[in-house]
């Protein structure tokens, strides 16, 4: 599966990487089941994450746990397999997601009725768009309960989605409210939350949301309805495959430096995660549409709560009480990084470039309390695979993320296994390096 990486963070010479293996239409199909209902551009595959279930064997109630859960590729896999699994996150957008796609009670025929009586009353709602002026669109927009907060956030503005789209997003979101509850409305609004970015929006990712298209419209209607079948399809093969439901997944919002909040994922035999890599992305900006869609942001205040508590790792996310930047002093390695940083950007005026050297010594020492964290709470003999990649982001500063993160958590009690490398990416600026992500291995 995975290549040997030696100790400075490189390929050791002669190694080989293997590729994960390309399935079948019909295996890739059963394979990404529940996965396509929400997609998130920075998750990783789903094929890995079995990968590593297969390495670790864990037993049903073991416990698998991602603290940082993203869109739940972990716990999807998991409860395929019929094990006991939680995840924490503390990303809204990301627990709701998780949550609605581990919701596989729900009859798929209940779910396709509902979702066409929500379609066809909004249809019928909206009328006629065509002959609608702007000014008129935005009248009746602003007549919608949430409507203000796209305009907060400038995404009406920033042309982030059309008005048309918008109005036909935000009435089915109206009807999906009256129509639906509990589960059954948590998968009506995923399949929205994906149409609304993928298929009604102008952004594209690039890693970063930004805005490519000026479409002025969208077939927000058909693509719900289609997505919706797809998730109905999904669950009438989940019920033949796996007719029990049994463990119930957790899933957990907080912050993943906390104790506490590790704590209410137990039991934590196992640990499958990917978290944010030391890199310009910030999550809170590719899930904004997201996020006032579900309600969950009202002004930036709000956002800056959400923001706090998540392991700082781009300069847009820094803060002038962050703290966890003074537990990596001691990290020869680390500060390395952190001094070359800092004299690179001595001189530099633009942007966030001064904000740099904080973000390297933040993201790190925020690891280092997450590693301390679960070491309180994980099960004696648990064993974990960190997935992250090797940077090059900050002025072309090379950091062998594994490896750093290696001698944070061994320095909390982790005993490290080992640091294999799974895939190369070729780098996006400057110098076009081959970017090893990679697997680190820990045990309590």
């Amino acid at each position: 599966m995975i290549a040997k990486t030696a100790e400075d963070g490189t390929l050791k010479q002669g190694t080989h990487v293997t590729q994960l293996t390309s399935p079948s239409p019909a295996d890739d199909t059963r394979r990404e089941a529940v996965h396509d209902w929400y997609r998130f551009v920075l998750g990783y595959e789903s094929q890995l994450v079995s990968d590593l279930l297969d390495r670790f064997a864990p037993r049903p109630t073991d416990g698998v746990f991602d603290p940082f859960c993203g869109t739940g590729t972990t716990l999807v896999e998991c409860r395929k397999r019929g094990l006991a699994t939680s995840g924490l996150d503390a990303n809204p957008v990301a627990t709701f997601v998780t949550a609605a796609k581990l919701s596989w009670d729900v009859p798929p025929a209940m779910l396709l009725r509902v979702a066409k009586a929500a379609h066809d009353d909004a249809v019928n709602a909206i009328g006629s768009l065509n002959d609608l002026d702007d000014d008129a669109l935005m009248s009746r927009l602003s007549a919608i309960d949430g409507f203000t907060a796209f305009e907060t956030f400038g995404l009406v503005e920033r042309n982030w989605i059309g008005l048309k789209p918008l109005l036909k997003v935000l009435s089915l979101r109206g009807e999906i409210g009256k129509q639906s509850a509990g589960s059954l409305r948590s998968l009506l609004t995923t399949a929205l939350l994906s149409v609304t970015v993928h298929d009604a929006s102008n952004l594209k990712f690039g890693p970063e949301a930004y805005c490519a298209l000026r479409r002025d419209d969208a077939p927000v209607m058909e693509a719900f309805l289609g997505r919706v079948e797809r998730m109905a399809a999904d669950l009438a093969m989940l019920r033949n495959d796996i007719p029990s439901l049994e463990p119930t997944p957790r899933v957990v919002a907080g912050d993943a430096r906390d104790a506490t909040a590790v704590r209410r994922c137990r039991p934590i035999g196992y640990v499958i995660t990917s978290p944010p890599y030391p890199t310009e992305k910030d999550y809170t900006r590719n899930t904004r549409l997201e996020m006032v869609l579900l309600d969950t942001i009202a002004d930036n205040d709000a956002l800056r709560v959400i923001k706090k508590g998540m392991i700082r790792s781009h300069s847009k996310g820094i803060y002038k009480d962050d703290a966890d930047g003074g537990r990596i002093a001691r990290f020869a390695r680390i500060t390395a990084i952190v001094d070359e940083l800092r004299e690179k950007c001595r001189h530099k005026t633009y942007g966030f470039a001064k904000q740099y050297p904080k973000v390297i010594a933040e993201y790190f020492g925020g690891m280092h309390r997450h590693f301390d964290a679960l070491i309180q709470v994980a099960e004696k003999g648990c064993r974990a695979a960190y997935v992250v990649g090797q940077q090059r982001t900050y002025l072309q500063t090379h950091v062998p993320t594994a490896a750093c993160l290696a001698e944070l958590a061994e320095d909390v009690g982790w005993t490290v296994e080992g640091i294999e490398t799974y895939r190369i990416r070729r780098g996006t600026t400057g110098s076009k390096h081959d970017i090893p992500e990679e697997v680190l291995f820990i045990r309590r």
